[in-house]
């Protein structure tokens, strides 16, 4: 009778080592505890059963603009404009998902999110940094 719980019991241990493992490499040098500014807002600021989101666009997560095909977006051609964006910062790296990708899956465990994708394809897709 035990047998037959040996093997999903161990996948779901080796799945949880493999997170945490995951975790531990994608935040190696994350300090313990970070204090922010938070102007005075707390989660006691808005009401009962708020629910708090995230969004993001390609141009501030994919980076690589001149990277396996990928050409410049509007984004790419904007931000060279001296002075129009502060410290002259490009998109080029971002976030670096580029690199990151395949450890997004535990940053969204990490975080507690999940991904809405909402977009309409109009070219062939590059598949380098998928």
């Amino acid at each position: 009778m035990r047998a037959p719980l040996l093997l999903p019991v161990l996948s779901l241990l080796s799945a949880v080592l493999f997170v945490h493992a995951a975790e531990a490499a994608v935040f190696p040098d994350e300090p313990e505890s970070v204090s922010l500014d938070t102007a005075g807002l707390s989660r006691d600021s808005f009401p009962k059963g708020f629910v708090f989101g995230t969004a993001t666009s390609a141009y501030q997560v994919e980076g690589m603009a001149s990277k396996d095909g990928r050409g410049p977006s509007i984004w790419d051609v904007f931000v060279k404009i001296p002075g129009i964006v502060a410290k002259n910062a490009t998109g080029e790296v971002s976030v670096d998902q580029y690199h990151r990708y395949k450890v997004s899956p535990f940053l969204f465990l990490h975080h507690s999110l999940y991904l809405l994708v909402s977009t309409e394809r109009r070219k062939d897709v590059l598949c380098a940094g998928y």
